[in-house]
């Protein structure tokens, strides 16, 4: 049976589902459930109409933080209250470890040696090499990157720490993956294939012989881009926040839904949501983040950081994501004014703006939720696009349906907008 089956298995008896009553079941664990399934099954998404309405400018060059070296006992005591290293994510699933161990493996040999590392294909089994095929190669320090992993495919469990290999094929890409499925039996096996050609990696939870199921990944964290923080939160939004069906997950966030009355603090239960799916989640393999971080200027609710792939007690802060949530009532049922929304989504770009600074980060995006009745999500965010654009900050906005006829409704009228613009 397939993880995914399983854990749809398990959230059935625990009556899991977008429309049951999930009274008995922790948040914390429906939501883990939910981000796990998202992680395993990592399948390509559509969301048709669905897009956020976004608008992106870049920032300043990012700073690193530096701890300086030392032995002291408080400098001790520092780096070890503050060293993640390779083991902060022992706690998330193999699938998991195994893309955060090789992404980091493939930047320490980026730095180290890339002609070396370009000069040809790489491919990384989350495998045992299979029965009858006896390796060529064995690497028993593999994520010291010492040795250069270019025209062989590799053999390990999930951390990667040692590997096995057996030459890679020169043949074309469709050779190739009748070489993985065929004669080395693993086509399921999940893979990760460092393209020479393109300099991307190519990430397959489902194997090679699942090819719809594969995402790029950029190797470099100078690739980490607005658009690629975008893309990740337009799916979280599709399979978690958009309407009330979208997951389970999203039933915690309105007090009444057929009135369209949110929780109390629906920020921080947007919050929470998107917490748990980045922590699942593999896109950020190679990032860590950090919910509500503190600073000078108060707590971001979001901050992206990278460590040096070869000092753990360096990181460098990429970007902070600020949430913001405009409501037609309060949780009790009161009127909001269309003022207190435009001026909770300016206090928003403020916050963003600043912590960017305070945080030293390079990037800054503001992601606001519509969850009024009806959403109009881009009119929630236009008094502040011209602001935005001003203050380098990116602004985007969704909406979250209170019931599902609406968001279909919604949609339709989008579909049939688009379809109308390019016969007009």
């Amino acid at each position: 049976m397939r993880p995914t089956a399983i854990l749809a298995s398990i959230m059935g008896t625990l009556s899991i589902s977008g429309n049951g009553s999930n009274a008995g079941v922790p948040l914390q664990l429906r939501m883990c459930l939910i981000g796990l399934m998202l992680s395993l099954d990592a399948t390509s998404y559509q969301l048709s109409g669905w897009r956020s309405t976004s608008t992106i400018w870049d920032g300043d060059s990012a700073v690193a933080e530096r701890k300086k070296p030392g032995w002291s006992s408080k400098e001790l005591r520092t780096s070890i209250t503050q060293y993640d290293g390779s083991g902060y994510n022992q706690d998330a699933e193999p699938f998991a470890q195994f893309l955060h161990a090789v992404a980091k493996f493939l930047r320490k040999r980026l730095l180290r040696d890339a002609e070396a590392l370009k000069s040809a294909h790489s491919i990384f089994l989350m495998s045992s090499i299979p029965r009858g095929h006896t390796p060529s190669r064995r690497e028993p320090l593999l994520t010291a990157a010492r040795h250069d992993p270019a025209g062989w495919i590799w053999f390990g469990r999930e951390r990667f720490n040692s590997a096995v290999a057996v030459p890679l094929p020169a043949c074309g890409d469709a050779e190739l993956v009748d070489h993985i499925v065929d004669e080395l039996g693993v086509g399921g096996t999940p893979a990760i294939f460092f393209d020479s050609d393109d300099e991307v990696v190519r990430i397959y939870p489902q194997g090679m012989e699942n090819p719809e199921a594969c995402w790029c990944q950029p190797l470099s964290s100078a690739e980490v881009t607005l658009e690629f923080i975008h893309d990740l939160l337009d799916r979280l939004h599709a399979n978690l926040l958009v309407t009330p069906s979208a997951s389970d997950s999203p039933n915690a966030l309105w007090e009444d839904r057929v009135k369209a009355y949110p929780i109390k603090e629906a920020e921080r239960g947007i919050q929470q949501i998107l917490n748990i799916a980045f922590v699942s989640n593999t896109s950020f393999e190679f990032l860590k983040v950090e919910q509500e971080h503190k600073g000078v200027m108060g707590r971001c609710d979001f901050i992206l950081k990278e460590q040096d792939p070869f000092d753990n007690t360096t990181w460098t802060n990429h970007a902070i994501l600020e949430l913001k949530v405009v409501k037609s009532f309060t949780h009790t049922g009161s009127s909001v004014a269309d003022s207190a929304n435009k001026q909770a989504v300016s206090d928003g770009l403020d916050q963003a703006r600043d912590y960017r600074s305070s945080h030293s980060c390079r990037l800054a995006a503001l992601c606001c939720y519509d969850m009024r009745k009806p959403p109009d999500h881009e009119q929630a965010i236009e008094h502040e696009l011209e602001r935005a654009q001003s203050e380098s900050v990116a602004l985007w906005s969704w909406p979250i349906h209170n019931i599902t006829k609406s968001a279909r409704a919604a949609n339709t009228a989008l579909i049939a907008a688009k379809k109308g613009g390019k016969t007009g």
